[in-house]
């Protein structure tokens, strides 16, 4: 699309849309999808959610598995539409069907939950292992904690941290976290708390309050780091702000 990358004349984002629209008015699933992201995400025109829901539903009635997925999504949430997850369902499993890994990671999220299907968990521990195979990293990141703890798989520290290291490298906070008290308990990998740090910190500035907690914990132990009162105050405070009553307990103990 020409005027959409600016490639070879003055990028006109007007123009663009305009060429969008009379494509996806002559029926191109492609450009009715990409019309459905922009209403979708609001940045060239007001956000709306109905007309994205309208052109995703045109595409994806066409085939198109992006737009499958999104209108699946919109069912899930209720955006722009009802919600109805046994809709969501039937277009997560076409778009996952053909081998979209966040339909996959959505997949596995209804079978376990059982939302628009009957409750699966083996189901989802499968749908869960074909997104991971394709690198989505929220995928990887549940199985890994999965495997940490064996649950509804076979306990296994050594893939739990193949998995979470791949996740947390692609920056899931939740993957950070577990990846970091893995090697605080040198589960699976050697005890490192200079490591367990590191991670812990990168999963704290995405706000995750349990990292918060344990940064203030190491700092105020001085495990992997100098013994810092004043850090961990400040570390136990942000994971209080964020709503985690164990950082409000440690926070209070120390302003005692």
């Amino acid at each position: 699309m020409l005027y959409s990358t600016g490639l070879g004349v003055q990028k006109n984002m007007q123009k663009a849309v305009e060429y969008l629209t009379k494509a996806a008015e002559h029926g191109n699933a492609d450009a009715q999808f990409k019309l459905g992201v922009l209403y979708d995400e609001g940045n060239v025109f007001p956000q709306n959610s109905e007309k994205a829901f309208e052109y995703y539903k045109k595409a994806a009635d066409q085939g198109s598995i992006e737009a499958q997925y999104n209108l699946g999504w919109m069912y899930a949430n209720g955006q722009g539409t009802t919600k109805d997850y046994e809709k969501a369902y039937e277009l997560f499993q076409k778009a996952a069907d053909e081998g979209l890994p966040a339909a996959q990671y959505s997949l596995a999220i209804m079978y376990w939950h059982g939302q628009g299907v009957e409750q699966d968990r083996q189901k989802s521990i499968e749908y869960y292992e074909k997104a991971a195979a394709q690198g989505y990293p929220e995928a990887e990141a549940n199985l890994g904690y999965f495997y940490k703890n064996g649950n509804e798989v076979p306990k296994d520290s050594f893939k739990a941290v193949e998995l979470l290291q791949k996740a947390a490298a692609q920056g899931v906070p939740e993957a950070q976290f577990n990846l970091a008290m893995m090697y605080l308990d040198g589960e699976g990998i050697p005890q490192d708390y200079v490591a367990a740090r590191e991670w812990l910190e990168k999963a704290a500035d995405q706000g995750d309050k349990s990292a918060e907690l344990n940064l203030g914990v190491l700092y105020g132990n001085g495990q992997g780091v100098t013994k810092d009162y004043v850090k961990a105050k400040a570390y136990f405070k942000q994971a209080c702000l964020h709503k985690s009553e164990e950082g409000c307990a440690y926070y209070k103990r120390l302003n005692n």
